[in-house]
């Protein structure tokens, strides 16, 4: 079944440690994103629970889209401080592609403000000139 090969291959991405590559995964998790969206979700979602996972999920994420689940699990990953404002960054161009609201989106702007961290302020930037420069809609 494809639980079976999914479980397969989140095993291996997490016994390979830190030597293992996003750039597969992110190419397994694209495709399956094309045909499931909740299949890609859930793993997805697996990857950022894992603390060993995480790095790898996020960018992950990344290479194979956003989601409004994903982006909220990963606002609470960013306020527990389990990743960097810079897991928001590169993506925004296809948020409303992506069905991503305007409100998540000011949501984590206001999160990121918040924080205050090191990158927090240009991840900020980039966020809004891509989502509200570029992305006008009509």
């Amino acid at each position: 079944s494809s639980d079976e090969l999914d479980n397969k291959i989140v095993k291996a991405v997490e016994d390979m440690g830190p030597n293992a590559k996003s750039e597969f995964m992110g190419g397994y998790l694209g495709g399956i994103r094309e045909g499931d969206r909740a299949r890609w979700e859930r793993l997805i979602l697996k990857f950022l629970d894992n603390d060993s996972l995480r790095s790898i999920g996020v960018e992950c994420v990344w290479r194979s889209g956003i989601s409004e689940r994903v982006l909220r699990k990963m606002l609470d990953l960013y306020c527990k401080g389990s990743i960097s404002s810079r897991a928001f960054g590169g993506f925004w161009l296809s948020a409303r592609e992506n069905g991503i609201s305007q409100e998540l989106v000011e949501e984590i702007v206001r999160t990121l403000l918040d924080q205050k961290d090191n990158q927090s302020l240009s991840v900020c930037v980039e966020l809004v000139q891509d989502y509200f420069c570029h992305n006008k809609e009509g």
